[in-house]
């Protein structure tokens, strides 16, 4: 059964008055429990604290099941000003690890995430339900990851199935260094048909990040992750499908919408960017992309493949 721990308007905080004894590693730790429900909170973390982990996180699962979901100061209904939870300045603002039941779902809605490097991450995580949160890629200071570049994703998710990414926007963080951002990142998930629906994004690296086998059957196209109603604007790229070490395995869903329904998807069009590209597809699998033929925006034009 849920636990009914729940935390409502509460705040998180490490600045740079923290004294630094102890390694400040994460706000908040969950094993092996599940409905805990955090309201209106805020999770902050100042880049000018000292004794600080690399690897922090704001909220860190495993094996364990939570919602992160807005609350409201008044009984009117509909609320007319929710307040969300916030998460702001950490490397992981939010990872869930091994949760693979059902019996741990993750619900992560209507939340804000600024001035973090990954917002969402999701490992081993099935039926996460992420919708309607704001997502910003990104520090805001100067930063420069392991690998030597700076990067930042909105939503990462990898072996993970069963998932819902809807109704979220996404953009890079405009004071975050050159670099690499991506809104969605989804890598080596066992997908049967996961469909990554009606999201925002707009001024990134990559709006759409598939990377590696996204789908339970790589010998069958009709399994894997699958993009519709998703609106891209001021990308370099908007939907790639790569695999760094083997081009083979490389893959999301090989039929994007049908004939009867188009996937639907809106591609970046305008300047300053000086090269959009609309679809890079690096694999060997075909993609059977279906769209409005007299929507012009609809139109993947600039295609690698």
């Amino acid at each position: 059964m849920d636990y009914f721990g729940t935390f409502t308007d509460c705040s998180f905080i490490i600045n740079n008055e923290y004294l630094g004894d102890v390694t400040f590693n994460k706000h908040v730790d969950l094993d092996q429990v599940r409905g805990i429900k955090f309201y209106g909170c805020t999770f902050s973390l100042d880049h000018r604290a000292t004794n600080v982990s690399q690897w922090n996180l704001g909220i860190a699962a495993y094996n364990a099941g939570f919602n992160v979901l807005p609350t409201c100061s008044t009984h009117v209904v509909p609320c007319p000003l929710i307040d969300s939870c916030r998460f702001n300045g950490f490397d992981k603002a939010i990872g869930s690890f091994n949760s693979t039941f059902i019996d741990y779902p993750v619900l992560i809605s209507d939340a804000h995430f600024a001035d973090n490097s990954t917002g969402i991450y999701l490992s081993a995580t099935d039926y996460a339900v992420v919708i309607n949160n704001f997502l910003e890629a990104g520090y805001n200071a100067p930063y420069v990851s392991n690998c030597g570049f700076a990067n930042g994703v909105g939503i990462d998710i990898q072996q993970s199935n069963g998932f819902v990414v809807e109704n979220n926007k996404f953009r890079k963080n405009i004071n975050a260094t050159d670099g690499n951002y991506a809104g969605i990142r989804v890598k080596d998930c066992p997908s049967q048909h996961d469909i990554i629906y009606k999201n925002e994004l707009d001024g990134l690296s990559f709006g759409n990040y598939a990377e590696g086998t996204n789908r339970s059957n790589p010998g069958w196209d009709e399994t894997g992750v699958e993009y519709q109603c998703n609106r891209n604007s001021h990308n370099a790229v908007d939907f790639i499908v790569i695999d760094k070490e083997a081009a083979e395995e490389a893959m999301i869903r090989g039929y994007h919408g049908s004939k009867d329904i188009a996937s639907g998807n809106i591609f970046s069009r305008y300047l300053p960017i000086p090269q959009v590209w609309h679809f890079e597809n690096w694999g060997k699998r075909i993609i059977n992309y279906y769209y409005c033929d007299p929507c012009s925006e609809e139109e993947p034009v600039n295609i690698y493949a």
